[in-house]
């Protein structure tokens, strides 16, 4: 094969657009991929302008690449169009000028990709990258608060730019199976206030609660699955926007809330993938509505080096780090210390399912995450005889601020005791001249507190070094006694 035959193969192999304009915008070669992307053969191309080929609205879009090549420069570029036959496509393309010897220029060589499948992963990324930002927002507003009113009112504001809705209703699951409407945002549905009950099974949102998945439909009025009160009916009709989508829930219940996937259960790798979920065969252990509580394990009150593991089992992270591997595909494995009964040893996850499972473990603030029971219970009446552990009753130092009666420890320690009983530090010893520090005031207002540490600064900067005075063991043959 000669090099040119060669070349001219290789030029009508590649699926982009190869094309060569003369300097009056005219094509005079166009490649194979003309034909794929326009419909006709290519040499219906030639003679034709890029604004016949293309279309006006294409060409309005490189109009000014077009001039900036025929002048000398080459262009790249990134753009959507939307040719002839009304189809978008994002290209990005290549003009490379064609200078004789003079200098003139006597047309251009155009290179034209579609990256429409490109932009498209793009923007799904983008979109999973801000699915998951708003999640990890809605999950430190999860933790922000203990009412449970306020925190329904979060969720519900979060909601809307997570799914880009005109309203949002969150409802708490009652025993009975009822939904109650405890928080609305985004567009005022003036037939539905907080406290309105929901019978269960009623609405979209009841059969996703009974189905454990997300469910949607572009008109509830005419879905005919879903069954409506006459009361319910009227309100969503006077909604005036009746697409909707009910998401329950169910991260802690080894399902999946958000995404494609949501009500599903978490992929398992494993002997039996569809097995049923996996609970404990131990003795004394509960399962109930995705927690476990295990009551197995007894260390004996000598055994240190067990009591030592136990704690450290305790409080050990939720996931362990380098159990975590990420996927050419964007998924992440979770691989199990140990496989479960049913032979699974790993969890596949996707993204936004992996930070939801995290944001259901986050504590909220101000929850005690060790609650202790019977004797040991902060104000049970024995409980200081069972800690004592035998050991003997603490001696007061002699830099404590206060006197401690004997055979009780202080109901309130103070902020320089503390410091010293948990990190060793005595914050009350002058770094100088090693006497006691006495708590003065609280000083509080920031114009007070500048005001002081500008003072200091002037003081110290306009003091001289100290002297350092010899001492010896007899005092009174030092300087000056």
């Amino acid at each position: 094969m000669h090099s040119s035959t060669r070349l001219e193969f290789i030029v009508e192999a590649v699926p982009a657009l190869i094309g060569y304009v003369d300097a009056d915008e005219r094509y005079l070669f166009n490649n194979l991929a003309y034909r794929d992307w326009f419909g006709r053969p290519p040499e219906e191309h030639r003679g034709r302008t890029v604004r016949e080929v293309l279309g006006d609205t294409a060409y309005a879009t490189i109009a000014h690449h077009v001039r900036s090549v025929l002048a000398g420069r080459e262009v790249t570029f990134e753009s959507e169009l939307i040719y002839r036959d009304g189809r978008p496509r994002f290209v990005r393309a290549t003009y490379v000028p064609d200078a004789g010897e003079d200098g003139r220029v006597r047309g251009f060589v155009a290179h034209v990709t579609d990256i429409t499948d490109l932009k498209r992963a793009e923007h799904e990324r983008e979109q999973l990258r801000r699915h998951a930002d708003e999640l990890a927002r809605v999950a430190r507003r999860l933790t922000e608060s203990l009412d449970i009113a306020e925190v329904a009112e979060r969720i519900a504001e979060s909601i809307l730019p997570l799914f880009a809705a005109q309203s949002s209703v969150v409802r708490l699951l009652q025993p009975d199976g009822a939904l109650a409407c405890v928080a609305i945002a985004g567009k005022w549905l003036e037939n539905f206030q907080p406290g309105y009950l929901l019978p269960p099974g009623v609405g979209l949102v009841g059969r996703a609660v009974l189905e454990r998945r997300a469910l949607w439909t572009r008109d509830i009025l005419d879905e005919p699955s879903v069954v409506l009160t006459p009361e319910f009916r009227r309100g969503l009709a006077g909604a005036g926007h009746h697409a909707v989508l009910a998401v329950p829930l169910l991260s802690v219940q080894g399902r999946i809330a958000l995404g494609s996937r949501a009500g599903a259960r978490v992929w398992r790798l494993g002997d039996e993938p569809e097995a049923p979920w996996v609970l404990s065969t131990v003795p004394r252990h509960a399962h109930l509505a995705g927690f476990d509580l295990h009551a197995n394990v007894a260390v004996p009150a000598a055994d240190r080096a067990r009591l030592e593991q136990l704690c450290r089992y305790l409080l050990r992270p939720a996931v362990a780090q380098d159990r975590l591997r990420l996927l050419a595909d964007g998924r992440i494995v979770l691989t199990l210390k140990s496989a479960w009964t049913d032979g699974t040893r790993q969890l596949l996850f996707e993204p936004l399912t992996l930070l939801e499972k995290l944001a259901a473990l986050i504590p909220r603030p101000r929850i005690n995450l060790v609650l202790y029971h019977g004797v040991l219970a902060p104000h049970c009446g024995w409980r200081a005889r069972v800690v004592a552990y035998g050991r003997p009753l603490a001696v007061a130092s002699p830099c404590s601020e206060a006197p401690v009666a004997s055979g009780s420890a202080p109901r309130h320690w103070a902020w320089a005791a503390l410091m010293r009983r948990a990190f060793d530090v005595d914050v009350l010893a002058c770094p100088r001249c090693g006497g006691r520090l006495r708590l003065i005031a609280t000083v509080e207002d920031p114009e007070a507190i500048g005001a002081i540490l500008a003072a200091a600064s002037r003081e110290e900067a306009g003091r001289a070094p100290p002297t350092v005075v010899a001492q010896t063991p007899n005092r009174a043959a030092a300087p000056g006694a």
